[in-house]
């Protein structure tokens, strides 16, 4: 696999949220999101109800040269090298489902889980579109609720025609070409999370990780 290299960009679109249930009988948000998942893929026991189909592979992280000056003073960015395990997938879930499949859309996921010395571990989440459709986690909801009752036979406008007209941050995303590259080793990645990065002086900015191949990326034509 081709090597990478990882920076800091500036901030965009906030995570999903998987806030806690509004109502002491209402399911918590993060379970809505699961079954409404399970609504549109269907239900497949024993995987994941989004990036269902994704490769698990370890590596290890080296720090630049001052890497850790400036912007954070997390443990990963200075000292020695850090083991990681990476998880490359799909969008989706149909586990089965091959890349081409509508239901990928043209999305595809990196996640990386630093194993730190002190038996810790610290977690980037990324996708290889530059931002994200909704920055709420209700709103995803609603998004997918919308493209669940906007099948071809569907009255128009459909439920994703009206989500859409009041959301111009969504259309915009879904409307943006998502190329496909030669492979992972040539996808560039963006961390869904703004993160709060605080150096040893205690100085704080915002951002987000971008995953970059140390070759560049590259498409398929």
């Amino acid at each position: 696999m081709r090597s990478i290299r990882m920076v800091a960009t500036g901030v965009g679109l906030a995570a999903v949220l998987v806030a806690g249930a509004t109502g002491a009988e209402e399911k918590a948000l993060g379970t809505r999101l699961v079954d409404q998942m399970n609504a549109l893929y269907g239900a497949h026991p024993g995987t994941r109800a989004n990036h269902a189909t994704g490769a698990v592979f370890e590596g290890t992280f080296m720090p630049a040269p001052g890497a850790g000056d400036g912007l954070s003073s997390a443990v990963f960015l200075k000292g020695p090298p850090t083991p990681l395990t990476i998880r490359f997938s799909n969008a989706g879930g149909v586990p089965d489902a091959p890349d081409t499949h509508p239901s990928v859309g043209g999305i595809r996921g990196m996640a990386i889980k630093f194993r730190l010395a002190d038996g810790g571990e610290n977690d980037i989440v990324c996708i290889s579109a530059n931002g994200f459709p909704v920055a709420a986690g209700e709103d995803f909801l609603a998004l997918l609720r919308a493209v669940g009752a906007s099948g071809p036979n569907a009255a128009k406008p459909t439920a994703l025609d009206m989500f859409l007209a009041s959301h111009p941050a969504a259309a915009a995303f879904l409307a943006t070409p998502k190329p496909v590259a030669v492979s992972y080793g040539t996808q560039p990645f963006f961390g869904v999370n703004a993160l709060k990065f605080t150096n040893a002086q205690g100085v704080s900015k915002f951002g987000r990780y971008r995953i970059v191949p140390e070759s560049g990326p590259a498409y398929v034509r």
